[in-house]
């Protein structure tokens, strides 16, 4: 079921580096070795993903008395499930019933409602529109402007290029 997205303004990537800023350290960056790529450890994010960056810059966008909605199978529902802590709001994540457990795990832990729908992705989103539907803001994972300025690289603006 696609869905046009409009691309991210500088004013939507100006707000996402604002929010990820006071929410996140910069991720860690190992240097390169003997000519080798630098590393970007995202694993050093409270969620253990990049998502967590698009998750704060989504949910900071929306009034404070909505409640938001989301479908993932794992990292981009762990980001919003901490965002919606950080920033004071309600939200519920829907996975589909085959699930990494660990992450169902996790994503409870961040006390969210979880709702697990059908075994695909496409049947939890599929639900979580459903739910938007009547009220909720829906957040995509990938087709938001606001996520995809949030994911970006957050040193970017940190003092100039991304290192």
């Amino acid at each position: 079921m696609p869905r046009d997205v409009r691309r991210p303004t500088t004013d939507d990537l100006d707000a996402a580096w604002r929010v990820v800023s006071a929410q996140l350290r910069p991720t860690p960056l190992l240097p390169p070795e003997d000519g080798s790529p630098a590393l970007k450890l995202e694993t050093g994010q409270p969620t253990g993903s990049f998502k967590v960056r698009g998750a704060l810059a989504a949910l900071a966008a929306v009034g404070r008395g909505t409640p938001v909605v989301t479908a993932s199978a794992g990292n981009h529902a762990l980001g919003v499930a901490y965002a919606a802590s950080r920033l004071g709001l309600r939200a519920t994540v829907v996975t589909a019933s085959t699930a990494s457990p660990a992450k169902v795990a996790a994503i409870r832990r961040r006390g969210v409602e979880l709702v697990q729908v059908g075994t695909t992705y496409d049947d939890a989103e599929a639900h979580a529109l459903d739910l938007a539907a009547r009220g909720a803001h829906y957040v995509s994972a990938y087709n938001d402007p606001a996520v995809i300025a949030g994911q970006g690289d957050d040193r970017a603006r940190a003092g100039g290029p991304a290192r």
